[in-house]
Order: C-alpha cells, then sequence, then structure tokens
C-alpha cells in the first residue's frame, strides 16, 4: 500500500544542561544547546527514516514544498532539525559554518524544506510558572508507589541542601520544584553524555531525583485542564489537519520537546511509561487505507 504521508513528532537531540553554574561551563557549548553526540543522534536519526521509507523519500523529495518543518524558537530544536532533515536528504554529516540560529534556519530552507519556527512553545507552559494546585494530586495518582517511597518535598529539601553553597536557589523565580527539576537535568547530561559527574555532586542525588522529571511533564500535560483536551492545542490540531489535508507536505516534522512528545502520545491514547529520550519520536504514517503509528520503530497501533 503506497505511503502517502509522513509525521514525525520528535524530540531533539542531546543538548547541554538548561541551567550551568559558572564553575562548570567549560564543561558544555553553552546552556540548553545541541552538543555534537546530540547532533550525530539527529543526523542518524534523519538516515534511519529515510532508509525505513526510502521509496517515499525517493518519490518526493525533488519538491522543495515535500517538507515542512515547524519547531519551538529555541536553538536547540532549530538545530535539531537542521541535522535531522540533513540526514533525509542524505547530505553529509558536515558542521555548519555558524551556529547561529539565522544562519541554520538559511541552511535548512536551502535544503528544501519549507521552515517556521514558533514564537513561543504554543504546546506546553513555561517552566517559570508556578506548580499548579493540582499537581500533587495527580502525581499521586499517577504515581502513588514512587510518592510513598520518596516523600516529594523531603527529597528535594534533602538533596538541595546538600548543594546550597553551588546550587543556588532564586526565590523570585525558581520554587524549590524547578530548583530540583534544573538540577535533575544538570546532572542527567552528565550521565547522558557519558560523562564523570563533578566531585560536588553524587550518584545518589541524580537516583533520588529521577522521579521529577517524569512528574513535571504530567504537571505541564495536565496544566491544560486534562489531556483529553489536548486535541484543542496547536501541535494536535496540526496533526488532524494535516492527516486530512490533501495538500499536505508529504513528510511534516514538529523538532520539539520532551512533554511535547509525551502529550502527543497520552492524547493519543498510548501509555506512556518513560520520559521520552533525545532524539526519540512519533512517527506516523498515512496510506489511502490506514493510519499506522510507530514508536522508536515499533508499532503503538494496539497500545
Amino acid at each position: 500500500m503506497k505511503l502517502q504521508k509522513l509525521i514525525y513528532v520528535g524530540r531533539h537531540g542531546y543538548r547541554a544542561p538548561i541551567l550551568i553554574p559558572k564553575a562548570f561551563e567549560k564543561d558544555w557549548p553553552g546552556e540548553g544547546r545541541l552538543t555534537d553526540k546530540g547532533a550525530r543522534s539527529q543526523y542518524v536519526k534523519g538516515i534511519n527514516i529515510r532508509r525505513s521509507n526510502i521509496s517515499f523519500f525517493q518519490s518526493v523529495t525533488n519538491s522543495v514544498d515535500c517538507i515542512t518543518v515547524n519547531t519551538t524558537n529555541l536553538c536547540r530544536t532549530i538545530t535539531s532539525a537542521y541535522w535531522l532533515i540533513k540526514g533525509i536528504r542524505g547530505l553529509s554529516f558536515k558542521p555548519p559554518k555558524r551556529t547561529d540560529t539565522n544562519y541554520i534556519t538559511e541552511e535548512l530552507k536551502s535544503f528544501g524544506a519549507s521552515f517556521k519556527p514558533l514564537s513561543k512553545d504554543v504546546v506546553f507552559r513555561s517552566y517559570y510558572t508556578s506548580v499548579s494546585p493540582s499537581v500533587k494530586e495527580i502525581y499521586k495518582n499517577n504515581l502513588k508507589d514512587m510518592y510513598d517511597k520518596h516523600l516529594f518535598e523531603e527529597v528535594i529539601n534533602k538533596v538541595l541542601s546538600k548543594v546550597d553553597h553551588i546550587w543556588k536557589r532564586d526565590k523570585a523565580k525558581l520554587i524549590d520544584y524547578f530548583s530540583a527539576l534544573y538540577l535533575y537535568d544538570f546532572l542527567a547530561c552528565y550521565r547522558d553524555h557519558g560523562l564523570k559527574l563533578p566531585k560536588e555532586f553524587t550518584e545518589d542525588m541524580l537516583s533520588s531525583l529521577q522521579f521529577i522529571h517524569y512528574y513535571s511533564l504530567y504537571d505541564m500535560t495536565f496544566a491544560f485542564e486534562e489531556v483529553r483536551k489536548l486535541n484543542n492545542h496547536y501541535l494536535f490540531k496540526q496533526l488532524i489537519e494535516n492527516l486530512k489535508s490533501q495538500k499536505a507536505p508529504a513528510f511534516y516534522y514538529y523538532s520539539s520537546h520532551d512533554a511535547n512528545v509525551f502529550s502527543t502520545l497520552l492524547g493519543l491514547g498510548y501509555k506512556v511509561k518513560e520520559v521520552p529520550k533525545c532524539s526519540e519520536g512519533l512517527l506516523i504514517k498515512v496510506t489511502s487505507e490506514h493510519v499506522d503509528l510507530e514508536y522508536e520503530g515499533r508499532s503503538i497501533n494496539k497500545d
């Protein structure tokens, strides 16, 4: 059965921590920026998508209108899109001459992709807002065993108190919950890149805070009243429009974040048991008769 279009919703590649204490800036290319490992993971992802759908891409890639890319307006998602499309186009793994987003976006267009960065992240709310009143209840309902084990506030305060001299808590902007979330992200980035944790931090801190990432995604997802109303949001509306329209691009790609992939899977009725890893995503295959859903090469139609 001939494939008519592909839609891919993917998390960006591996990146540097969102917040980096000054003493550790030398370890990273810049806060939140894509690393070399992240560029490679996206490029390989693009190659794999092309290889597994080679006849589809051979029939459509001559048209400059066949690929549409949306991203959140952040360097890591824009650069992730650059590398994934480069892999899909079969271009060599050659770093761009410059890394600023203006140059990257022009390069993306030169690959024959229609590109539109969104002015703000319209799918999930900012990390800088306060925790919604219902979030603890949501957490208890979905992760009750873990909640009983960790005693949420005590774990956070215990970990943060050990590194107060390094990991400053800005009460004006970040409550302890977000301080802990960013600390987990900082430690997890070292782990994901195979780097040794700085001596001031321990593996125990990383394992103690691991639950907070999954918890935060439920917080952001449920901030939109309920997952059942997800189809009112930008990304889901785009997916539905692309599924229905005959004029939609042959390949539609949304370069996004863990929360975007997470909420999309939930909205489609898939039971998400883990936080989507960097460069993981949902591939929607559309033929004249049916729609197939794949997550990391595995069919999830029946999940």
